[in-house]
C-alpha cells in the first residue's frame, strides 16, 4: 500500500512510476489472495479477471488449476484493493502498455500485469521483482510461494479451527498439505510457552535468592 501511495505522488519518469504502482498492487494482492504463480500471472481482463457489476472476480477453470479435481476457482477480487485496481487500470497499466519500441508492432494484450516494455509480464521477471521489492521494503525477501505458506501458517496460529478455510483458499484437495503448517504453528506455540516458563522460573529464582 505504501508503494502505491508513494507512486501516486512521484513526478517525472512515468514508466518507473507505473512499475512501482504495479509492484505495490501485486504484493498487496498476493498478501490476501495468494494464488499460485501460474494463475497469478494469467490474470487477464475479460477472461480470468471478470467485472461483475460491483467489482471483479478471479475465475479459473479446472484445467487451469494445479489440482483440477477441485473444480473451478472463483474468488472475488479483494474489496479493499478495488480502488487501487481501478486506478491501475485507468492510469498506470495504460502507461506500461505504451512503452517499448514504437517501431515494434505488439499485439494487444488483456493480461493484467505488464512489463516495462509493454508486453505481458513473464514468470521469471515477476519472481525477481517480487523478491527484490519485498526484500527492500521488509528487510526479508518474500517469494511468491511464501505468500501461500504465510497464509496457511497465519491461520494455523490465529484461527486453528478454520484450517479448512485456508485449505480451500489455497486449492488443496485435502487437509494433508495444510497439516504441516498446523504442526509448525503448534511448535511455535510450544516454544513460546517454554520460553515463558523459563523466564518465570528465572524470575522466581532471583526473587528467592534476594529473599535469602
Amino acid at each position: 500500500l505504501n508503494l502505491m501511495e508513494a507512486a501516486k505522488v512521484r513526478t517525472g519518469q512515468p514508466i518507473r512510476t507505473a512499475c512501482a504502482y504495479q509492484q505495490g498492487l501485486m504484493i498487496a494482492l498476493l498478501a490476501v489472495r495468494p494464488l499460485r504463480i501460474r494463475n497469478f500471472l494469467a490474470l487477464e481482463l475479460g477472461r480470468t479477471l471478470l467485472a461483475d457489476g460491483t467489482g471483479y472476480s478471479m475465475v479459473f477453470g479446472a484445467d487451469e488449476l494445479k489440482m483440477a479435481q477441485n473444480g473451478a476457482l472463483n474468488e472475488p477480487f479483494p474489496e479493499a484493493l478495488l480502488p487501487h485496481l481501478g486506478l491501475f487500470l485507468a492510469v498506470y497499466r495504460p502507461t506500461l502498455l505504451r512503452q517499448g519500441d514504437a517501431k515494434q508492432a505488439r499485439p494487444a494484450t488483456n493480461h493484467l500485469w505488464i512489463d516495462r516494455y509493454g508486453a505481458p509480464m513473464q514468470e521469471p521477471a515477476m519472481r525477481v521483482t517480487i523478491k527484490t521489492v519485498t526484500g527492500r521494503a521488509f528487510g526479508k525477501a518474500v517469494w511468491p510461494h511464501l505468500f501461500r505458506d504465510c497464509l496457511a501458517t497465519s491461520v494455523a496460529i490465529e484461527q486453528p479451527a478454520l484450517m479448512h478455510i485456508a485449505s480451500v483458499m489455497l486449492g488443496h484437495t485435502s487437509l494433508q498439505t495444510i497439516q504441516k503448517h498446523y504442526n509448525q504453528a503448534k511448535m511455535l506455540e510450544a516454544g513460546q510457552k517454554y520460553t515463558k516458563a523459563l523466564t518465570q522460573m528465572r524470575s522466581d529464582i532471583v526473587v528467592k535468592m534476594q529473599g535469602q
